[in-house]
């Protein structure tokens, strides 16, 4: 219950895919569609190397993600990221208030491998800091990124993220923490 599809069948799934549609759609259960665009050609996101986290862990992990949305206003939320072609969930994106500081809205990004290398991160994680800077406007989004993780590295910095402190423990292993502020 309340578990995402796109995590059980990549669990069940580890073969690669064939390449998949040029163009996603951001947007939550039940709600609006943020918008469609086509695909920024950034490669991949989320790589953690060898060490991926369990089924359980990342079940558990998207659960506390779910409950601290709770009673926030929209776009704060997990967003399904969909291709356009086959409605295909290939991962999310998600606006949440950080757990270190609930204070601050995070974005994050998680996909499956063979989502990596499309630009689909990039493209989903710009429309929802858009909207957030046009609903909420808050004066910064932050994300905390492991130093290793190179693809979600670059995914913030196309996305205008800079790093404002390092070493951060975030779910029990040091993290960059980065800011992006509007566009003004």
């Amino acid at each position: 219950e309340g578990v995402p599809a796109w995590i059980a069948a990549e669990a069940a799934a580890a073969a690669p895919r064939p390449r998949a549609a040029a163009h996603v759609r951001v947007a939550q259960r039940g709600k609006r569609r943020i918008r469609d665009g086509p695909r920024s050609g950034v490669r991949g996101v989320h790589a953690i190397g060898d060490s991926r986290p369990s089924l359980e862990e990342r079940v558990l992990t998207h659960r506390a993600g779910f409950a601290r949305c709770a009673g926030c206003p929209w776009p704060v939320a997990w967003h399904a990221v969909t291709l356009r072609e086959s409605g295909e969930v290939v991962g999310n994106v998600c606006l949440q208030p950080a757990p270190w500081d609930t204070t601050e809205l995070e974005v994050g990004w998680h996909f499956r491998r063979s989502a990596w290398g499309h630009g689909y991160a990039t493209e989903a994680a710009r429309a929802v800091l858009e909207k957030a800077f046009e609903v909420l406007a808050p004066r910064r989004v932050v994300c905390a990124i492991l130093p290793s993780n190179a693809r979600s590295q670059r995914v913030a910095a196309r996305l205008g993220f800079a790093r404002y402190a390092s070493d951060f423990p975030h779910g029990g292993l040091p993290h960059d923490l980065l800011e992006v502020r509007p566009q003004t």
